[in-house]
């Protein structure tokens, strides 16, 4: 029995809860499976906030490829840096009337507030040599491995098993299996 006496093993057609649960958990998620899809790549991409995210898989969908190597936001030190020239730029024009300036100061300052607000992510997507069949979700706090794609048919159609793990130890363990296969 696992935690709160639910079963560690679970069957069915309902492992999107599981994988979907731990995405969004999770800070520092690791990723194996064979294939990816565009419904779990978009998925991935809006759950990525703040997190480090690295995927390793044998035979991704084009539209999954294309979304996971989209660039990352603006981040904080691009925002800064904005603002920071703006503010150069404003003190050359210095000529214009007071109440031009103090309105593009305003639409920098806004602009700038906005890509500070928007939260870094790392994102690192890896093809192996030979072909991975293996499928594990990992996370700081729990992880799952078993049959079951990272693809809208793997996660809420097919008849799938999977191990919700949240032992430390068996995380550990699937953490270094992880880069074994990473490396």
């Amino acid at each position: 029995m696992g935690l709160f006496g639910k079963p560690d093993y679970y069957s069915g057609q309902q492992c999107y809860k599981f994988a979907e649960g731990l995405i969004r958990r999770g800070r520092e998620i690791l990723i194996v499976s064979p294939y990816i899809d565009g419904y779990y790549a978009r998925f991935l991409m809006e759950n990525s906030d703040g997190k480090k995210i690295k995927i390793l898989s044998s035979s991704m969908d084009p539209e999954a490829k294309r979304i996971l190597r989209k660039k990352k936001p603006l981040g904080m030190l691009s925002a800064v840096s904005l603002l920071v020239l703006s503010v150069d730029y404003l003190s050359l024009t210095a000529r214009l009337l007071t109440i031009f300036v103090i309105v593009v100061s305003a639409i920098i300052l806004a602009v700038a507030l906005v890509a500070f607000k928007l939260k870094k992510y790392e994102m690192e997507v890896k093809v192996p040599r030979g072909f991975v069949h293996a499928k594990m979700y990992i996370s700081e706090n729990e992880a799952i491995h078993g049959s079951a794609n990272l693809t809208y048919s793997g996660m809420h159609k097919n008849v799938e098993h999977i191990e919700v793990i949240r032992e430390r130890e068996k995380i550990e363990m699937l953490r270094k299996e992880f880069y074994r296969l990473w490396d």
